[in-house]
């Protein structure tokens, strides 16, 4: 807590600088911990409210490191745009291929924003290929039967075979086994590195451990023959 301190008075100083003064109320603060904090910030008579999480840009940052909020995020702005293109992929005049190339270029990029730094679980992946799949049926619309012309949805197979589209689970591993590619080239004093190479000093709780982005990379990375 002293060092939050150090640093949150750093910034006041430096902000009266440049001229510029630091809302009480608008300013909150996160410390990134397992257990709970609710106790105000107090600093030069200031007070500033402690949160679990907060959104940075577009992105959902919590406490614990939880990428539950940011799944959900993501998907549900997914959803949103998915709502508000339902013109263009209810459309009779578009070609599959120009909805195909609405969905990449917008659809895909909303629920796979900031997916470089994500550590996924198997159920976050089954979410996005859940959301992935009901897309591309909606732009194959149900499949007619000729003689009797009753209508049947897609299967996800189905859906795969006639759009060619990789699966979104291999956008968000190629993303971010380049990201990783980048981090690991960057020189030792840029943060990002230090971050990748630091290791924490505090004793592990008990448990299993979370799965981690490195995890996730070196699983990645010995797929592709990359690591032993």
């Amino acid at each position: 807590m002293l060092l939050i301190n150090e640093r949150a008075s750093e910034l006041l100083v430096q902000a009266l600088r440049v001229g510029l003064e630091v809302n009480e109320e608008k300013t909150e603060y996160l410390v990134m911990r397992r257990n709970r904090q609710d106790e105000a910030l107090e600093v030069a008579g200031l007070s500033f409210k402690n949160v679990t999480e907060f959104r940075y840009l577009g992105s959902f940052v919590t406490s614990d490191n939880d990428m539950e909020y940011e799944v959900a995020s993501r998907i549900q702005s997914g959803s949103r745009c998915l709502f508000s293109l339902d013109h263009v992929f209810c459309s009779r005049v578009l070609s599959r291929k120009a909805m195909l190339r609405v969905y990449k270029a917008v659809l895909r990029p909303t629920i796979t924003y900031g997916c470089e730094t994500w550590n996924l679980t198997a159920r976050a992946q089954k979410r996005r290929l859940t959301f992935e799949n009901k897309v591309l049926r909606q732009i194959l619309r149900p499949k007619r039967y000729p003689l009797t012309a009753r209508l049947r949805m897609r299967s996800n197979e189905e859906a795969r075979r006639f759009t060619g589209q990789p699966l979104i689970t291999r956008t968000i591993k190629s993303h971010r086994l380049r990201w990783a590619g980048h981090v690991a080239r960057a020189p030792p004093t840029r943060y990002i590195r230090q971050v990748l190479d630091g290791r924490p000093t505090s004793p592990r709780p008990r448990g299993r451990p979370r799965l981690r982005w490195e995890d996730n990379v070196s699983a990645d990375a010995g797929r592709l023959g990359v690591l032993d």
